[in-house]
């Protein structure tokens, strides 16, 4: 493979027109960037090299991340999925590149496009794959007074939503669900059934059936039993 190098905002970018693999999707675009990862001041996790490709439309979607393995053989690891994208960073300071993005399972979920939740995911490679770093995912639990300074601004917001007969079985301020996604994407599910909890008005009636579809929701994103485990969640981790 030839590739021509050219510089492109301080990174190492290398272009070909009409590439073509199996697993790589060029659509309407005529040149595709690969950002190279430099062997020699970085590893993914096994101490190989690697080729990074970033593909994305450039219209609220999407940036996709294909992941190659570029030693001995040119060969296929991952396909990470992402709306706007994300960072290879050495978070740990030891050489290896973790990727700091966004889940966007909750894009568009009862809410205009201004307002979509984007709770923080780092990926570390590890057995020939990215996979979520709950370790360093992992937040302190708010204290009780956040929570309640937080639930009480919440609640205040529960009186301004309009209700949509047609298309709404219940409202809710976004802010609160995206808080609940914060704490629960930190490993602190528990503080987030509390705040909604505390969030939520005595008087409407509506809270099971939210939490039934948003867990329902959290359920499809590609990360969940990982996020759902016991071990970063505890006693709070929500049982299917």
């Amino acid at each position: 493979m030839v590739l021509q190098k050219s510089q492109f905002r301080g990174e190492a970018i290398f272009q070909r027109p009409k590439i073509s693999h199996p697993k790589t999707s060029i659509g309407w675009n005529d040149n595709f960037n690969f950002r190279q990862i430099n062997p020699r001041l970085h590893r993914i996790g096994d101490g190989k090299p690697y080729l990074v490709i970033l593909d994305g439309t450039g219209a609220h979607c999407c940036e996709n991340y294909e992941v190659f393995e570029i030693s001995d053989t040119f060969k296929f690891i991952q396909t990470i999925k992402t709306t706007i994208g994300g960072q290879f960073k050495d978070l740990r300071g030891n050489g290896e590149l973790e990727l700091v993005m966004s889940d966007s399972e909750f894009e568009y979920w009862h809410c205009a496009g201004a307002f979509n939740p984007y709770p923080s995911i780092i990926l570390r490679y590890q057995n020939q794959k990215y996979v979520p770093d709950l370790e360093l995912m992992r937040k302190a639990a708010p204290s009780e007074q956040e929570l309640q300074k937080e639930a009480g601004e919440f609640k205040a917001k529960f009186a301004g939503i309009q209700k949509d007969p047609f298309f709404d079985q219940w409202t809710a301020p976004y802010e609160m669900w995206t808080k609940m996604l914060d704490l629960i994407y930190s490993g602190n599910m528990a503080s987030a059934w509390t705040l909604c909890d505390l969030s939520w008005p005595e008087k409407n009636p509506d809270k099971a059936l939210f939490l039934k579809e948003f867990i329902k929701q959290l359920q499809t994103s590609e990360y969940y039993n990982a996020i759902n485990q016991a071990s970063f969640q505890g006693v709070a981790a929500h049982k299917n």
